[in-house]
């Protein structure tokens, strides 16, 4: 099955030694191949499939690669695979609903978040909610603009795809994707399908994820992704949350809907 799927390729080949990285890397890339050889699960390759082609789908629009197409890196597919791809045999649900990913800057984070918030509000079904958060207004919309071009460049006459100066609209599904940063005041009526959270580091504290998470109760196959570059502040929500995908990682901790990817030094032994 591992040699017939190309997708996940990437775990592979860090088990195997062929790509060099830190223990945490190893230790999610383990968890997810043995995660898929368990009878209680099974890897959806069309799901994955679908998202890696839309993404793939969509042009970049800054930097030196603007307007040429989307292309995954082949870690970013792995990452893909551990929050799309695995899925509970009895109730046909994804197993994720949290990821957190810890990756250096200038990595092409925000592009990918951007790339997801989109799908999830074009694929995510009726009366999707999608949010965009950061800590503060201006990196909320770094990443709520990216979702923005990437929407106007499948859909520039805006047939579709409605554009507002902090929401993008789906109106056939009546769908919507908001951008929010740490000090918004009122959340009425939320009932958030799918959040990411840029820079979790610098989060000043959990009150609006909390609030997020708690109002994604109904939704059937909620997801929130966190991503950030790390920090010091050991009494910090970003690394509190990360403490805990490190005991999940190394097993302390046993929480199937969690994906971790974290990119760091090793610890000196």
């Amino acid at each position: 099955m591992q040699n017939k799927i190309p997708y996940y390729q990437y775990a592979i080949d860090v088990i195997d030694g062929k790509i060099t990285t830190n223990e945490y890397v190893k230790l999610s890339c383990r968890r997810f191949l043995r995660m898929i050889e368990d009878d209680r699960y099974y890897f959806n390759e069309k799901k994955v499939g679908g998202v890696i082609k839309f993404i793939e789908s969509l042009k970049l629009t800054k930097g030196h690669f603007a307007g040429q197409k989307f292309k995954l890196q082949a870690w970013q597919k792995f990452l893909i695979c551990g929050i799309y791809g695995i899925y509970y045999k009895q109730t046909k649900r994804r197993v994720t609903r949290k990821a957190y990913i810890e990756v250096s800057r200038k990595s092409g984070k925000t592009a990918l978040l951007a790339a997801l918030s989109l799908y999830e509000l074009l694929r995510g079904g009726k009366g999707a909610e999608v949010y965009c958060l950061a800590a503060s207004r201006d990196q909320a919309h770094i990443l709520f603009d990216e979702t923005q071009n990437y929407a106007k460049g499948l859909d520039p006459k805006e047939q579709y795809i409605k554009q507002l100066r902090q929401e993008i609209r789906l109106p056939i599904t009546n769908s919507k994707c908001k951008v929010l940063a740490a000090d918004a005041s009122r959340l009425d009526g939320v009932n958030c399908s799918f959040f990411v959270v840029d820079e979790i580091e610098v989060q000043p504290n959990d009150r609006l994820y909390s609030v997020l998470a708690t109002s994604q109760g109904m939704r059937l196959e909620p997801l929130a992704v966190c991503i950030g570059s790390g920090g010091n502040d050991t009494n910090s929500f970003g690394y509190k949350m990360r403490e805990t995908c490190v005991e999940v990682l190394q097993e302390v901790k046993d929480d199937p809907s969690q994906f971790a990817l974290i990119y760091c030094l090793d610890s000196k032994k």
